[in-house]
C-alpha cells in the first residue's frame, strides 16, 4: 500500500482591517497604481501567553526604502510592518543621523534633545538639538512623509507573528483585488519564517524552565504564494524575494517561485552582495541590477525595474484603470488597442532607465493618464 504525503496546512484565517483602510482605498485616484510592500522578520510565538518567541531577523532597510521610492514613482503604498525593531518608511534617516537602534535609550534621547536653563525662572528644560533642527535631510525626510500622507499615498499597517502576517496579507490583497485588479502590485520584502507551531499545539502559559530540557516540534508554515497568485488576487502583479548564499541555489530557488507559483518577478539576493547587486527574474528574463554609485540605493534601481515590469504588464490586461463605465466597454476593441499601447509601455521602461526621478514621476503619470484615456475612449 503507498502511502501520500499529508495535505499541505491551510494558511491562518484573514484578519480585519482597520475603517482607515478602507477610507484609503477609497481615496485612490483610478490613474494610481497601489502596490502592497511587507517588510521586517515575522516571530514565531511559542505559547499563546507569549513570553518565547523564534524571530526571523530583518532590520526593514528594503522595504522601507522601496514603499520611499513608490511613492516618489506616483504610487500608492499599503505598508505592512514589522511592529517592533524595524524601521519604517522616512525613518532610515534618522536612524543614521540620531544613532537610533530599536532600543528606547539614554544615548538615543541624548542624541535627540539638551536641557537647557530658562534665565529668567532658572527652571530647566528640554529642546531639540540645534545639529537636529537644522538637519536638511531629516527636514526633507519630515517633508516627504508629510506629502505622501497630506496625498493618501501611504498607509501603514503591523503585525508581530508570522500568523498575523499571512493573516493580514490574505485581507490586503482580497481587498486589493476587489478594488484595484491589473494595478495592484504585492512587493514581499518581508522575512517570513518557514517553520512554526500551530495555534492548536501551542503551550498555554509559559514554558517552565523546571521542566527540563524543552523538545520544540515545528510544522512549516503555509505555503501562501501560490494562495496569493491563484485565489487572493489572480490579477495582481506578485514581486518576491529570495536571499542564499550560493548563486546557484539561488536561481534554482527563483525559477521554482516563478513557476510553481505563479510569481511575475523574483527579486533575488546573495546574502554578502545584497546592497550592491540583486538580479531579476521573470518567466522569460534573468537580469542583473547593479549598484554603480557609491551614494546610490539599490532599492531605487529595484524599484524601477519592478515598475517597469508593472506598467507593461498592466498596458497588456486590457480594462486597466477603466472607470464605472467599464462593463459597458467591448472587450475586443480594448484588447486590440493594446497593440498600440505596448509602445507607451516601452516608452515608460525607457523613462525609468534614463530620466531623472522627478521627471520619471511626471511622465510615468502622464503615461498612465494617456493610457487610461487611450481605453476609456475604445
Amino acid at each position: 500500500m503507498s502511502s501520500s504525503s499529508p495535505p499541505p496546512p491551510p494558511p491562518p484565517p484573514p484578519l480585519p482591517l482597520p475603517p482607515t483602510f478602507f477610507d484609503f482605498l477609497r481615496r485612490q485616484p483610478p490613474s494610481r497604481p497601489l502596490v502592497l510592500v511587507t517588510s521586517g522578520g515575522t516571530s514565531v510565538r511559542l505559547e499563546r501567553n507569549s513570553v518565547r518567541s523564534i524571530e526571523n531577523f530583518s532590520t526593514g532597510r528594503r522595504g522601507s526604502r522601496s514603499a520611499e521610492w513608490f511613492v516618489r514613482r506616483g504610487y500608492g503604498v499599503v505598508y505592512l510592518g514589522r511592529k517592533d525593531g524595524c524601521l519604517e518608511p522616512y525613518a532610515q534617516a534618522f536612524a543614521r543621523s540620531l544613532r537610533a537602534s530599536s532600543s528606547f535609550s539614554l544615548a538615543f534621547l541624548d542624541s535627540l534633545l539638551s536641557v537647557r536653563s530658562d534665565p529668567l525662572s532658572d527652571d530647566d528644560f528640554l529642546a531639540l538639538r540645534a545639529d537636529v533642527a537644522n538637519d536638511g535631510v531629516l527636514i526633507q525626510r519630515m517633508r516627504d512623509h508629510k506629502d505622501a500622507l497630506d496625498n493618501h499615498q501611504l498607509f501603514m499597517l503591523h503585525y508581530t507573528s508570522v500568523t498575523e502576517y499571512l493573516g493580514t496579507l490574505q485581507s490586503v490583497s482580497q481587498e486589493m483585488e476587489r478594488h484595484r485588479k491589473f494595478t495592484a502590485l504585492y512587493y514581499l520584502a518581508a522575512a517570513v519564517s518557514d517553520f512554526y507551531i500551530p495555534e492548536e499545539a501551542l503551550s498555554e502559559h509559559k514554558i517552565q524552565s523546571s521542566e527540563g530540557k524543552i523538545l520544540l516540534e515545528l510544522d512549516p508554515v503555509p505555503k501562501c504564494l501560490g494562495k496569493l497568485c491563484r485565489d487572493w488576487s489572480p490579477n495582481g502583479y506578485v514581486v518576491s524575494f529570495k536571499l542564499e548564499t550560493d548563486e546557484e541555489i539561488l536561481k534554482s530557488k527563483a525559477k521554482a517561485a516563478v513557476e510553481k507559483y505563479g510569481v511575475r518577478v523574483v527579486v533575488a539576493n546573495m546574502l554578502h552582495k545584497r546592497n550592491g547587486q540583486v538580479f531579476i527574474m521573470s518567466r522569460d528574463d534573468w537580469k542583473e541590477v547593479r549598484l554603480e554609485d557609491e551614494e546610490g540605493e539599490i532599492e531605487e534601481h529595484i524599484v524601477d525595474e519592478v515598475i517597469s515590469h508593472h506598467y507593461e504588464y498592466m498596458a497588456s490586461m486590457g480594462a486597466v484603470w477603466m472607470g464605472k463605465g467599464e462593463q459597458n466597454g467591448r472587450p475586443s476593441r480594448r484588447h486590440h488597442s493594446l497593440l498600440d499601447l505596448k509602445w507607451w509601455s516601452k516608452l515608460g521602461k525607457i523613462v525609468w532607465n534614463w530620466s531623472q526621478p522627478v521627471l520619471g514621476a511626471w511622465l510615468s503619470y502622464w503615461i498612465s493618464n494617456v493610457i487610461r484615456q487611450s481605453l476609456i475612449e475604445q
